[in-house]
């Protein structure tokens, strides 16, 4: 073995050049350290092993020993080799190579060594798999964790000091299932007057319903009595059924109403532990809807502009805020506007109200303001309007100066001279 390895170490030397071991991150070896879920006791199945060189180039050769538990062994396939029990080499594409494999029953101990004639720079992962058996009289649930021992990474002869290398822990989790899963099929209802929704479990486990509930009691209720879900209710696994959640509309709203359905399970691992879903009640052409008549309207000094606020859809409304962008040279006339915060505004034909909009004074140039009503009537569709008011004052008139009083009244002298000379002739 030694005269292999020095001529593997010498002919890598000169063929891939002198890693370093001073690095950041240590090479990892042994088993992969995902857990390996799903099994059962008797199963046979391939244990990967890897190899991470980390920040370490140059390394030739590798070394460990992978402790295994009771009741997980290899699968002895080559007999008795130097009194251990050979375990199958299923470790194909590093050529040339070094490559030992023996399971010692006494230890416990799988060694495993590798070596290349060209420097481990990459990932090997995995870089070969070793059959392991579960021992059939394993009770399950159970966890089964392999220990990497005795860990080894050398570099090219002559190459001090080798660098330390870590082991890679590997574990087999028998009769482990996947965690329990909530989940509502349906993601949005309407109720008309019912809606029902089913809550089921996807998962692999079961799971106890924790909370049942809606953002919106008022216009919905949960119908306990037709519903089969309920607080402490166990979803199983598929291909069990879930439960239903039977949602009512109360009353007769006027307008669409819509409401937030949620439903939880505390049970420890459930992912996802919530879910929600959307409830809704839609009435179609009666939705109250905001509407100022005109578009833009001027104000002057002497002269207000009148906006007509309306209700255009199909049921009441009332009015939330009535406001202007610029109060410097506008206000609302509240005397003499019918319209005012809460005044309900009926359906046609029923009249809207008024909003008086003043101008401020006498501005030197044009001003210009933004009227804005909204409602929070719910559902209301448009729920806010909005108009333009401008005002200013008219142009001055233009006095003639005393030289142009003066050149008028010339003027006017020569004229009726002219008319006066006109008549003598005559």
């Amino acid at each position: 073995m030694s005269t292999l390895r020095t001529c593997l170490l010498s002919f890598a030397l000169m063929a891939a050049g002198i890693g370093t071991a001073m690095a950041q991150v240590a090479p990892s070896v042994g088993a992969d350290p995902n857990p390996i879920v799903g099994v059962s006791p008797g199963d046979t199945l391939n244990l990967p092993l890897v190899f991470f060189p980390g920040d370490v180039t140059g390394i030739l050769i590798f070394s460990f020993d992978l402790e295994f538990p009771v009741g997980v062994e290899p699968v002895l396939t080559d007999g008795q080799v130097n009194g251990n029990d050979k375990c199958d080499q299923n470790l194909p594409f590093i050529e040339p190579q070094i490559r030992t494999c023996f399971w010692n029953s006494t230890s416990r101990l799988l060694s495993v060594n590798i070596g290349s004639f060209n420097a481990l720079n990459t990932d090997l992962d995995p870089f070969g798999f070793v059959a392991v058996q579960v021992d059939p009289t394993v009770v399950s649930p159970a966890t089964l964790d392999l220990t990497a021992r005795n860990i080894n990474c050398e570099l090219a002869q002559g190459v001090d000091p080798n660098p330390p290398c870590e082991g890679s822990n590997g574990q087999i989790q028998v009769g482990a299932v996947a965690n329990p899963a909530l989940n509502i099929v349906e993601t949005s209802l309407e109720a008309a007057p019912d809606a029902t929704f089913t809550v089921e479990n996807v998962g692999g486990a079961p799971l106890d319903l924790a909370t049942i509930g809606l953002n919106d009691t008022t216009n919905f209720n949960i119908d306990t009595t037709n519903s089969t879900c309920a607080v402490g209710t166990t979803l199983q696994p598929p291909p069990a059924a879930g439960c239903t959640v039977v949602v009512s509309l109360v009353g007769t709203p006027t307008a669409t109403v819509q409401a937030i359905l949620t439903v939880t399970t505390e049970t420890a691992n459930a992912n996802p532990n919530t879910d929600s879903a959307t409830v809704t009640h839609t009435v179609v052409g009666v939705d109250p809807a905001l509407s100022i008549v005109e578009d833009t309207l001027e104000a002057t000094p002497t002269v207000d502009a009148i906006f007509n606020v309306v209700n255009t859809g199909g049921a009441p409304l009332n009015l939330a805020t009535i406001g202007l962008n610029d109060t410097t040279n506008f206000n609302i006339d509240t005397t003499n506007s019918t319209c005012a915060i809460g005044t309900a505004l009926q359906p046609p034909p029923a009249a809207g109200c008024t909003v008086v909009v003043s101008l401020v004074g006498t501005p030197t140039a044009t001003v210009q303001a933004i009227l804005t009503v909204t409602t929070e009537t719910a559902g209301a569709n448009p729920n806010t309007d909005s108009a333009t008011v401008t005002g200013g004052t008219q142009p001055p008139v233009a006095i003639p100066t005393l030289s142009q009083w003066s050149m008028m009244i010339v003027g006017t002298l020569l004229a009726l001279l002219a008319m006066v000379g006109l008549r003598r002739q005559s």
